[in-house]
């Protein structure tokens, strides 16, 4: 399993990040969700791409959800 983070970097932007879920996600980071390593590709680029769009940490976990 694996965490996809974020972090606020610069003006308000976010920065997308993955670390695996046995080891602690780096200094400053919230955890958006936690996904199988086959998805972990796949959802970090959407991710990625909602995050540049100007899309909020909540808004982010609320469209992983379900």
């Amino acid at each position: 399993m694996y965490v996809i983070w974020c972090r606020r970097e610069g003006r308000g932007g976010l920065r997308v990040g993955v670390s695996d879920a046995r080891y602690p996600i780096p200094y400053m980071a919230d955890p958006i969700t936690i996904v199988e390593p086959c998805d972990v590709h796949l959802m970090k680029r959407w991710l990625r791409r909602r995050a540049k769009k100007g899309w909020s940490l909540e808004r982010l976990r609320r469209s992983c959800e379900g």
